[in-house]
């Protein structure tokens, strides 16, 4: 299922628009809803995981930890027994002690102590588990040596930029990339509690903050209205989203059901990726705040997707299946 709108996010990529091709994955709620595999997010969830560690971290030193990760699993499915649980603390306490100085000996160690732990599993016929365990082990294992492989080699030089403004500012340039971001902090920052009220914000009103009048126009929310406003603007956005999903519940058509789940996985996903990119807590992309962004085509859109959702509901008790 996922696969349906894989392929128009792709389109969108190789247009040089990966903001709007990540509003796709929005759509995952609505599969979620209709009984997608939660086994799929789990593992979309630890490979971003797997991606951002790779990049902050030695690949090496990640790879410790998924060891000893499945390690733990393996023992744990082996025998509930005491001494299983002190060797595994003290083989913890022995990996914190000695990976700086030997880590590559203690990757080695730990490798083959969990060949052995596998080989008890498989040994005690339960080879799924040590099977599934070595299989996403060696896959995390590459994946996270190949992160930064894709991170120089296959990404352009303004997403290098984006990614580093936000998991590594002290590489981004607070004159270039870091600039948007700086200021939008500031500003949000120097609202406090009750804000400066309305068209009082120095850095917004003096046009500091780039762009804060479509992407970045939270910053002026914050400023001018402190930690209040924001908070009533999110306030205001959860109980939407709220609304919509009690529409969605109430439907007896499956394909109103999914449209609602949609548009309320979709206004979502522009929330938090909006705010959060004005605070430094996702990633910076494009990606407007709904029906306060300036831009008449977002407006429009939202607009619509609310109508359609209006115009279904009401027309719910003529739905029989």
């Amino acid at each position: 299922a996922p696969l349906v709108f894989l392929f128009p996010s792709l389109l969108i990529i190789l247009q040089g628009d990966a903001g709007s091709a990540l509003v796709f994955f929005a759509l995952m709620v609505p599969l979620y809803r209709e009984g997608l595999n939660s086994i799929i997010y789990i593992l979309g969830i630890l490979f971003i995981i797997l991606f951002i560690t790779g990049l902050i971290y030695n690949p090496l030193h990640v790879i410790l930890v998924l060891i000893l990760v499945a390690i733990f699993i393996s023992i744990a499915n082996n025998t509930p027994k005491l001494y299983w649980r002190i060797g595994y603390g003290i083989l913890i306490i022995a990996t914190l002690l000695l990976y700086q100085k030997y880590v590559l000996y203690v990757a080695i160690s730990l490798g083959l102590l969990f060949l052995i732990v596998a080989y008890l599993n498989f040994k005690q016929r339960k080879k799924e588990i040590a099977l599934f365990l070595f299989v996403i082990l060696f896959i995390s294992s590459s994946f996270t040596y190949s992160v930064n492989y894709l991170f120089y080699n296959v990404l352009e030089s303004h997403q290098r930029d984006r990614i580093n403004v936000w998991l590594m500012p002290d590489k981004a340039d607070p004159r270039g990339s870091y600039y948007n971001l700086m200021q939008s902090k500031l500003a949000i920052g120097s609202g406090g509690f009750t804000g400066k009220s309305y068209l009082k914000g120095e850095l917004t009103q003096g046009n500091y903050v780039p762009e804060q009048h479509t992407d970045f126009i939270f910053t002026v929310v914050g400023e001018e209205n402190g930690f209040v406003g924001t908070t009533t603007v999110i306030i205001l956005y959860l109980v939407l989203l709220l609304r919509i999903t009690f529409l969605a519940e109430r439907q007896r058509s499956t394909f109103t059901r999914v449209y609602c789940y949609g548009v309320a996985g979709i206004l979502a996903f522009h929330l938090l990726v909006n705010v959060g990119m004005t605070m430094g807590i996702v990633l910076v992309i494009g990606i407007p705040l709904p029906f306060m962004s300036y831009g008449g085509s977002s407006l429009l859109i939202f607009t619509i997707m609310l109508a359609v959702l209006l115009k279904l509901d009401s027309h719910r008790l003529l739905v029989f299946r």
